[in-house]
């Protein structure tokens, strides 16, 4: 089935359907009782959350927040709320056992100006999390909504994945996103598609026909540094509504730094 955002493969059998199955209902309930409510908003600054604005720009990945830390927040950027993954007190007791902790990193939102806001996704929040945040009423307040992403070149099907640039950018948009005239980089091409935390947010923005544009760099790279973050630079500068939210331009950036390479791993 062809969609908005590439190609959905639906499973073949129908033992991957068990709504309609009694055995797993209880099943169900458990997971969804697990899931609800595991995030927190918290306010920051009185009454930072109030009233509608227009954009609403969400930044996952390393070079989405290396592109948003340098170009896009004033330094040092002062976060208006913070979203945090709510802790557990009760520990079972196989939890004794755990090894490595669930990172707890929160995710930050930032007022860019008075009809912009700003998501930095903190890595906790997984797919499994991702509609317990876009449904928060803070997200619905958006007009339109802006993701950017990164993904490594290796998950881009081509014919040839050694004739790619060192890192390039594609775009997804809802059916009803205002995008007119020449889209400001390529679509990208089937029969690659999106998957995690950017995919959730688009089919939920499709869904609730919100407009909502999806960006996506691909990289081989594996830190962030002057090339992996020109490609979001480059899209913001073309398109007048970004273009003022830049708080540095490229030449700048690079003139100011003398390794040119700001390694968020």
């Amino acid at each position: 089935m062809a969609t908005f955002f590439g190609e959905v493969i639906l499973p073949s059998s129908r033992v991957f359907f068990d709504n309609d199955d009694s055995d797993f209902e209880d099943d169900d309930v458990l997971q969804s009782s697990n899931t609800c409510n595991l995030l927190e908003l918290k306010e920051l600054l009185p009454n930072a959350l109030t009233g509608d604005f227009d954009l609403l720009i969400i930044a996952e990945g390393n070079v989405a927040k290396g592109f948003t830390d340098n170009y896009l927040l004033e330094s040092p950027g002062m976060p208006i709320a913070e979203i945090n993954l709510k802790q557990d007190e009760t520990k079972e007791p196989m939890d004794i056992m755990e090894v490595k902790p669930p990172k707890t990193q929160p995710s930050y939102i930032y007022s860019l100006d008075l009809h912009t806001r700003l998501v930095i996704v903190s890595p906790a929040i997984n797919l499994t999390l991702a509609n317990n945040l876009l449904i928060t009423d803070f997200i619905q307040k958006s007009k339109s909504v802006f993701v950017l992403c990164n993904r490594p070149s290796a998950d881009f099907r081509c014919d040839s994945i050694n004739d790619l640039p060192p890192a390039f950018i594609r775009m997804l948009n809802t059916s009803n996103s205002d995008l007119e005239g020449i889209p400001p980089c390529q679509i990208l091409e089937q029969p690659n598609f999106i998957s995690g935390f950017a995919a959730s947010v688009i089919s939920w923005c499709e869904c609730t026909r919100k407009n909502c544009k999806l960006y996506i760099v691909y990289t081989d790279r594996a830190v962030v540094d002057s090339v992996t973050l020109k490609p979001f630079v480059d899209l913001f500068t073309k398109q007048n509504r970004l273009k003022g939210l830049l708080t540095h331009t490229l030449a700048a950036r690079l003139s100011t730094s003398s390794e040119q390479c700001f390694m968020y791993m």
